[in-house]
């Protein structure tokens, strides 16, 4: 597998340094990595050895955004193969997604009808709290109307009312006191016996005095009635008027409290809703990457490609067996986009330059040689046990072999401007 990755990308890399400055002449590529390329006017050659790898190759990696079961492999093309565009590279079994998938719009038809409710019953709410209002707004006004009533009308009346009865009795007293009197003359003076005379004058006496005693009561009444019952009468339409204005207040309070309440009820039911229709969306999306598919012509191979080699296990990448997301389960490259690739120390990377050219040697097939030239380098963290970084040179191959494969070992010897003297760079 090694040997197939490095063929490969130099093949790539070739086939762009080409495309680049195809006015490069091809050199013949030392024998080794120690010997240095023929001297020619004003330079010089530095060997390296490395490896070829992919150029842009296309990675098959599962990236679910809402399906978290399990991913189990249907189909996968064969390690190794050659596809063509639109051959599938792999499938995962879609029964689980889709179930999560039935889940997921039922909950977001039931979110829909969430929403529906949610806005139904704020417009009802909204009308029966306008009416609530208006009905407590008419019933305070009655409360004032009444205490208006209450003090203009009512409450004179009444006093007028005890006033009126305790002159009733008092001008009966009166009465019937003047009738005594003329019943005393008329009987003095008039010719009667003494029988009838003392019959009416009893009569008159008894009457007399029963309306004094009414008189008496009505007085009682009256002032009763003007310290003790008149205030209690006089509070009632008050009190009344006092209770409607505190109900028109709270109901004010309670019907924005409740305004603010169904508004985030309505705000927490859309947010519902758009998390159910992005579930959705998204396990939609998530089931159209079970199949995945070549964008373009190109040899399969397993794992992702590392230190000049693709990483992976092939009897883990087989119809039955279950994978993990996010990683990469299949790289896709061309064989005829490949570049050679160097592992350099500072200081012989110091030598080097963007489009400096190389000649590129196999050590699977001596024979082979081809052109390149350098790219912009990469500078890589310190390796453990060393103390400068590394520098990660790649050489852009201008006629790739299509006998190489991506991880083929490689001689590099880049061809450096100078007085003729042949410098070494091979990796320590």
């Amino acid at each position: 597998m090694k040997h197939l990755c490095g063929i490969v990308c130099l093949s790539l890399l070739t086939s762009c340094a080409a495309n680049h400055n195809p006015s490069i002449s091809t050199e013949p590529a030392p024998q080794s990595a120690t010997e240095s390329a023929p001297s020619t006017a004003g330079s010089a050659a530095a060997g390296a050895e490395g490896y070829l790898q992919p150029v842009d190759p296309f990675e098959v990696r599962l990236r679910p955004k809402a399906y978290a079961g399990d991913l189990m492999i249907v189909a996968i093309a064969a390690n190794g193969i050659s596809v063509k565009s639109g051959d599938v590279l792999l499938q995962i079994d879609p029964e689980p997604l889709n179930r999560q998938l039935a889940a997921a719009e039922n909950d977001l038809t039931v979110a829909q009808a969430n929403v529906d409710k949610a806005e139904a019953d704020a417009k009802t709410a909204a009308h029966s709290d306008e009416l609530a209002l208006r009905q407590q707004v008419d019933a305070s006004h009655q409360a004032d109307d009444a205490v208006k009533w209450w003090e203009n009308v009512d409450g004179p009346r009444m006093v007028l009312q005890e006033e009126l009865g305790l002159k009733v009795a008092q001008a009966s007293v009166d009465d019937q006191q003047d009738e005594l009197d003329q019943l005393k003359k008329m009987y003095k003076s008039e010719e009667l016996t003494n029988a009838t005379a003392d019959i009416v004058v009893k009569r008159a006496l008894r009457s007399l005095e029963q309306s004094k005693a009414q008189l008496l009561m009505t007085q009682q009444q009256i002032e009763k009635f003007k310290s003790f019952q008149y205030p209690i009468e006089k509070q009632r339409p008050l009190d009344a008027q006092m209770s409607a204005r505190l109900a028109t207040q709270q109901m004010h309070d309670a019907q924005a409290q409740a305004a603010v309440v169904r508004k985030a009820g309505l705000v927490a039911a859309h947010a519902a809703l758009d998390d159910a229709q992005r579930k959705v969306s998204e396990l939609q999306s998530d089931a159209a990457q079970l199949t995945v598919r070549a964008p373009w012509a190109g040899v399969v191979a397993y794992g992702t490609f590392t230190q000049g080699a693709f990483q992976a296990d092939p009897k883990a990448l087989r119809p039955g067996e279950k994978v993990a997301p996010q990683q990469v389960l299949i790289t896709l490259y061309n064989p005829g986009r490949l570049a050679a690739r160097v592992d350099l120390p500072e200081a012989k990377f110091a030598k080097l330059a963007p489009g400096v050219t190389a000649t590129v040697q196999s050590e699977a097939f001596p024979a082979l040689t081809m052109q390149g030239i350098c790219e912009p380098a990469i500078r890589t963290p310190l390796k453990e046990g060393s103390d400068s970084p590394a520098y990660i040179q790649t050489v852009q191959l201008l006629d790739l072999s299509p006998r190489l494969a991506p991880g083929s070992k490689v001689k590099v010897h880049f061809n450096l401007s100078g007085d003729g003297a042949s410098a070494s760079a091979s990796t320590p």
